[in-house]
């Protein structure tokens, strides 16, 4: 048996998309249209998120458009729809304050998004 998965690390664009961050999210798209090409034939089980998920300083909260904007609209199509994705915290997800970075675990029982999986490791 094998397991089969992606890998990302600091993929994430913020919502004020500069001339740089315009290109960042072109070349995004780029990345994500190759790994869904890639995928129909590769089946990756998941996408192991490693952390600096959203510039520049990650989601306010479980709810901000950028869920929308700079992840499922990018990484969540073709062959890449529906395949889960496992996430850790980067530095930059801290940006917004210790609430906003749990909001990125909170995200999955708050919303219908069943895609997004960040284990916490509170008791």
């Amino acid at each position: 048996n094998e397991l089969r998965f992606f890998t990302v690390g600091d993929w994430g664009i913020g919502s004020d998309l500069t001339v740089f961050e315009r290109s960042e999210r072109v070349a995004m798209e780029a990345v994500a249209s190759e790994m869904s090409s890639y995928a129909q034939d590769f089946d990756p089980a998941f996408t192991l998120a490693l952390g600096d998920n959203f510039y520049e300083d990650g989601v306010i909260d479980e709810f901000d458009p950028l869920w929308e904007d700079a992840w499922r609209s990018i990484w969540l199509t073709g062959a890449l729809k529906s395949r889960p994705w496992y996430a850790i915290l980067g530095n930059h997800d801290w940006h917004q304050g210790e609430q906003a970075a749990k909001s990125q675990v909170k995200r999955e029982s708050a919303t219908d998004d069943d895609e997004w999986k960040m284990p916490s490791a509170e008791v």
